[in-house]
């Protein structure tokens, strides 16, 4: 339902928004194949706690896992950098008008990534058979179990666990004085956890850490501009200066000293103003005049509070946008940082198995990030149509 409405209001609302509205939408998909594709299956799969969908399921089925969490990371990150670029690029026009195809690319370059760094999934994980003592060819990779259903254990597990699995039952069927082949296994064993580890890694690396440095960084670019641009045109001399991100505009209040200063005598506009007022004047003229400011003030008026609800509604998509990346970070950086620990602590520390016991539910919160964000959503939506 977010995903329709977000679609929606991509195409209804005004162009300053649609950007993020863009951006929005995508998170929405990559927040759907989560719950629809990761969240089913592992439900289906606790339950039966054997794999059934077959090896091309699998590997299919791990793709899109990786892919929904690449996709979101990088999304978030594409809303990151958008704010940044368009506190820098306040001033320039040409720079607004490319925004869209900027945002666009942004969200091109988030899906071929997510793709291609997802695609190692389809040959790392692979579905392992495993019959019951008493049956003939007691391992198999891809089995000979389909008249042997209660016989077999099957399961969707990644290559480094069955070549462990396979080299531990090779080590326990050698003999006691076959130290040298003991010792073949046990240096095949240790080059298999480093590509583990190194793997294990990289799409750490990529799925949260580099995207949370790039969102922090955005945000860390938007604060230090924003500070600047205070110092520099905030408030100096009576001066009002006001931008938004699109229209870069610049709303100057004058005060009421400074408009005693441009009446002083000695030129041939300093007559005061009420004195103007006590000339004589046509009456025609009079209630021409009238009529113009009257037609001036209405439109000046519906110019003020369309450029004042266009700022408020921008701030608005400003805050969401804030809030999504918090959520974002507070929700997935326990996971990744127990993961990454998990990966260098050692393998019989008692750490180590409290961490096995937690990540799984550390692993929910970031599930948990898909139901938040249409909350998210719809709490903005809500302050969005009350500002209209």
């Amino acid at each position: 339902m977010s995903l329709f409405s977000t679609i929606r209001s991509y195409f209804k609302e005004q162009r300053f928004k649609s950007q993020f509205l863009l951006l929005r939408m995508h998170l929405n998909i990559a927040d759907s194949i989560t719950l629809f594709v990761y969240t089913l299956t592992q439900i289906v799969w606790l339950i039966t706690y054997q794999w059934h969908g077959g090896d091309l399921l699998c590997r299919i089925c791990k793709f899109f896992y990786t892919f929904s969490f690449y996709l979101n990371s990088f999304i978030n990150s594409g809303i990151a950098l958008d704010r940044a670029c368009n506190t820098y690029n306040v001033n320039s026009r040409k720079a607004i008008e490319k925004v869209m195809r900027r945002v666009k690319k942004m969200v091109a370059v988030s899906y071929i990534s997510a793709s291609l760094f997802s695609a190692p999934q389809l040959f790392i994980f692979r579905l392992y058979v495993y019959l019951m003592p008493g049956e003939e060819n007691l391992n198999s990779m891809y089995g000979k179990c389909f008249n042997l259903i209660k016989q077999c254990y099957r399961q969707c597990t990644p290559i480094w666990t069955i070549y462990k699995y396979e080299l531990f039952q090779e080590a326990s069927r050698s003999d006691q004085n076959q130290y040298r082949n003991k010792r073949l296994i046990e240096v095949k064993l240790n080059k298999i956890k480093q590509w583990e580890i190194v793997a294990s890694c990289i799409h750490l690396l990529l799925v949260f850490w580099v995207p949370s440095l790039i969102i922090t960084l955005s945000y860390v670019a938007v604060i230090y501009r924003l500070k600047k641009f205070a110092r520099k045109k905030g408030f100096i001399k009576g001066k009002k200066i006001s931008r938004d991100d699109d229209m870069p505009e610049v709303n100057t209040v004058m005060t009421a000293s400074q408009s005693q200063q441009t009446s002083k005598p000695g030129s041939a506009f300093d007559i005061p103003y009420m004195e103007l007022l006590k000339l004589p004047a046509d009456e025609t003229m009079t209630k021409e005049t009238n009529k113009s400011n009257q037609i001036l003030t209405s439109v000046s008026t519906q110019v003020t509070i369309q450029r004042a609800t266009k700022l408020t509604m921008f701030q608005i998509a400003k805050y969401q946008a804030a809030v999504i990346l918090i959520a974002y970070l507070t929700l997935w950086t326990p996971y990744n940082l127990m993961a990454f620990i998990s990966i260098i602590a050692p393998l019989n520390s008692s750490f180590n198995e409290l961490l096995y016991k937690t990540l799984p539910f550390l692993n929910a919160l970031i599930v948990l990030n898909t139901v938040i964000n249409p909350i998210i959503y719809g709490f903005f939506e809500k302050q969005t149509s009350i500002e209209k």
